[in-house]
């Protein structure tokens, strides 16, 4: 089954999502989303988010939205 995991500052919320698998995070492949710090000057945060992450154990692929077909995102998601 597949799930979604939406946050915004996630680095604050991610030992908490850790303790509700049923798998370690080494077992899951996060598809991190980091558009939304696209237009921001400062994206620190998107850069922690991520770091925190790949930290937890998690495999990390980046998968930026803008400029993305309905059909190539759903092919980069896939096994994500």
């Amino acid at each position: 089954m597949k799930n979604l995991f939406l946050a915004s500052v996630a680095r604050n919320t991610l030992d908490i999502l850790v303790k509700s698998l049923d798998s370690l995070p080494g077992e899951f492949t996060v598809a991190f989303i980091p558009t939304a710090g696209n237009i921001m000057k400062e994206n620190w945060f998107v850069l922690e988010d991520r770091k925190k992450l790949i930290d937890l154990g998690f495999k990390v692929i980046d998968l930026n939205l803008e400029g993305k077909t309905k059909n190539q995102l759903l092919e980069e998601m896939n096994g994500v």
